[in-house]
């Protein structure tokens, strides 16, 4: 996509399904942790992959909770019903924005819908499910951030990540903005840090539309009570399965 920044190109190299489960076991075994956080952007790329590894840990009888980050895009409802009944209880999607026309000017393969079936089948395998959002895409708008507000209201979702977009080198959004006049090419050579402002907003205009955002997107009352009977659940589960393994 056009704020994306990789060493590695397009392709990609998923570690197999035994070697995270021997980790996930090795790391069980010496720290006894409770959580556990997958830190990949690209989690759910592959379904079936994910699939095995919570068909690993339920095999394992491992006791713990664990959360990841998601594309919307590879949503899964039967996926999402082993990950929660695996132990996860928490999921990020990362939402650029839910405006079909600059989804496809950032050349991201998501499309509104997608973003919203992703939310509505998480929600419904009972899984915390969250969206972090980049403010500031190129071509964004007052009105294209307000449908993105509307959208997310709309999906109910239990917590909001906005950030400003940064600008990082050999992106086209870097290329572009050098070819503006906007940035010079090397102030990533100095120790500058990275500009939080775009073409279309300065840095405090996008501080406001995050602020927005965050108003926007607030869950109800309604949503804190399902919320926390979701998490009474985690809990009741995490110390009944502890117990059991006990016995």
């Amino acid at each position: 996509c056009h704020f994306c920044f990789s060493l590695w190109g397009r392709s990609w190299n998923a570690r197999s399904v035994a070697g995270v489960l021997k980790e996930i076991s090795h790391l069980h075994e010496t720290t006894r942790f409770q959580h556990l956080q997958f830190v990949d952007d690209t989690f759910n790329v592959d379904p079936e992959r994910v699939k095995a590894i919570c068909q690993g840990i339920l095999d394992s009888r491992l006791a713990f909770t664990w959360e990841c980050g998601a594309r919307v895009d590879y949503a899964d409802r039967e996926m999402f019903r082993l990950m929660r009944e695996s132990g996860c209880i928490r999921c990020a999607f990362g939402v650029p924005s839910t405006d079909d026309a600059l989804l496809k000017k950032i050349n991201k393969e998501a499309m509104a819908r997608q973003i919203e079936l992703a939310f509505r089948l998480a929600d419904e395998a009972g899984l915390w499910a969250d969206a972090t959002v980049l403010v500031g895409n190129l071509g964004e708008t007052r009105e294209t951030l307000r449908n993105t507000a509307d959208t997310l209201a709309r999906c109910r979702i239990k917590g909001l990540s906005a950030q400003r977009i940064v600008v990082f080198p050999s992106t086209h959004l870097y290329r572009r903005m050098v070819q503006r006049n906007l940035l010079e090419d090397g102030y990533w050579l100095r120790h500058d840090e990275a500009p939080l402002f775009t073409e279309e907003f300065t840095a405090e205009q996008l501080f406001e539309q995050i602020a927005y955002l965050n108003w926007k997107t607030l869950p109800r009352i309604g949503d804190y009570r399902g919320a926390l009977r979701n998490f009474m659940t985690y809990v009741a589960v995490h110390v009944l399965w502890s117990l059991h393994l006990t016995v």
